[in-house]
């Protein structure tokens, strides 16, 4: 079980550090280069980044208890790293919308295992 826990740590840093990029270090907005315009791009990562770290912390840690905890981490990951964007030192625009796309993806994360079973630990 314990070496469940290191893909969740890393993956939780990977989360962390790329949504605190400063503004200079991330791409536009809605921008994915000129032959990939899709509306809403950074949506569907925000919800990707929190449905890993759904999935990853769910299998390191099964239980019921836990998987209570890691929703309300995951909601408080989601509000601190959105809030945190306001800082001058990342100078990036919180949204509202990509805190709910963060919990929609960590929703989705912590469900796999349940409708996978291959991905389940127990």
């Amino acid at each position: 079980m314990a070496k469940l826990y290191l893909p969740a740590v890393i993956w939780t840093a990977l989360l962390i550090t790329l949504c605190l990029l400063p503004r200079g270090m991330t791409p536009e907005r809605d921008s994915g280069g000129p032959a990939l315009k899709i509306p809403h791009l950074d949506k569907v990562a925000h919800a990707g980044l929190f449905g890993g770290f759904g999935l990853f912390w769910t299998r390191a840690a099964a239980s019921t208890t836990r998987l209570r905890t890691i929703f309300v981490l995951g909601v408080m990951l989601a509000v601190g790293t959105e809030l945190a964007q306001a800082l001058p030192i990342v100078a990036r625009d919180p949204d509202v919308l990509d805190a709910l796309a963060d919990v929609v993806g960590l929703c989705a994360g912590m469900s796999v295992p349940r409708f996978l079973p291959v991905l389940s630990t127990t």
